[in-house]
């Protein structure tokens, strides 16, 4: 079993999910990168109180999911360590960005239309808003705002995580 204590607040999840969404997603980063398309959600892990948590930008928007929720899930999981550790100080700055992103609504326009687009044609048709984000997107953009490790995070890419000098790769299960 993997030891969640690696884990440290700002920590990036990755998800391979079985879903028929999660295999359309799968496919479509398949065209700009097959080696990491296989993940196809992510989300910055957090610590509450002793408690492990995901704050993630899905259907409902960015929400906060308790991450014993994904280790009964039948997904494959990844833990992508921040290199550097973060400082207390840099806790405090990326807690406030959950704070702001909180309740964000899901961008369903991005997903299905501009993201569709940027995989077929390399064309980005889409917009850097901050209003409502998909997961990759929303993970890459407080990264961005934190340590400034993502700038183009608007054309969210899980390869962009996954191939970063800054995070290392781990499976948890």
């Amino acid at each position: 079993m993997y030891n969640l204590r690696n884990i440290q607040t700002g920590d990036i999840l990755g998800v391979e999910g079985t879903s028929f969404l999660a295999r359309a997603i799968q496919k479509f980063q398949a065209l700009s990168n097959k080696e990491s398309a296989h993940i196809n959600h992510t989300g910055i892990f957090w610590w509450i109180n002793g408690r492990l948590f995901v704050i993630e930008a899905a259907e409902k928007g960015v929400t906060i999911t308790n991450f014993r929720t994904y280790t009964n899930s039948k997904s494959k999981l990844y833990h992508f360590k921040y290199i550097p550790t973060l400082t207390d100080g840099d806790k405090v700055m990326m807690e406030d960005l959950f704070v702001k992103y909180q309740d964000n609504k899901y961008n369903y326009l991005n997903l299905f239309k501009y993201q569709i687009v940027y995989k077929l044609t390399g064309w980005w048709t889409g917009t850097k808003s901050k209003k409502k984000m998909v997961c990759h997107s929303f993970t890459q953009r407080v990264w961005h705002e934190l340590k400034d490790i993502f700038p183009d995070w608007a054309r969210a890419d899980v390869s962009k995580v996954y191939f970063s000098l800054y995070f290392g790769k781990n499976k948890i299960k």
